[in-house]
């Protein structure tokens, strides 16, 4: 449901909404994918040295972007830092989550001590590759609902 105390859409906004409303959504396994790679370079860090694990994480926050990029050549999507911001903030409030549950696990799995760091971090990595690949999908509709409100 779009907020009312959002700007109704005009000019540039309103060309990219209608873009991204009208335009039919990626399909699911982006966004299983994207949450995969994610994850799975997460989750490298309690499996393989921190460099190399660092090395993983940019690498996935490349495919991350490159996805993105893509989805706007090949299927027309516009990237999301170009969505307006009444339209973006459940797709970034589904990556802060995420990420925050995710560090929410290590942090806790390191105050314990008794479960391993290598089993929090494996851990974390599914949460966020399960939690990607569902929520993106949900929040990605609603954020096109979102924009055809907007557009009225």
């Amino acid at each position: 449901m779009a907020d009312p105390t959002d700007p109704p859409a005009v000019g540039d906004d309103a060309a990219i909404l209608s873009r991204y409303a009208d335009h039919p959504p990626p399909p699911r396994w982006v966004y299983v994918v994207a949450g995969i790679v994610i994850g799975g370079a997460f989750a490298s860090m309690g499996l393989v040295p921190w460099p190399v694990a660092l090395t993983l994480l940019v690498l996935a926050a490349a495919v991350a972007l490159g996805i993105d990029r893509w989805l706007a050549r090949r299927h027309g999507i516009p990237p999301l830092r170009k969505l307006p911001a009444p339209v973006r903030r459940e797709p970034i409030a589904l990556i802060a989550g995420v990420a925050a549950v995710v560090s929410m696990i290590v942090v806790i799995a390191d105050r314990l001590d008794e479960p391993s760091l290598r089993a929090a971090f494996i851990l974390a990595g599914v949460v966020f590759a399960v939690g990607f690949g569902i929520g993106g999908p949900i929040v990605d509709r609603r954020a096109r609902d979102r924009a055809r409100k907007l557009l009225r």
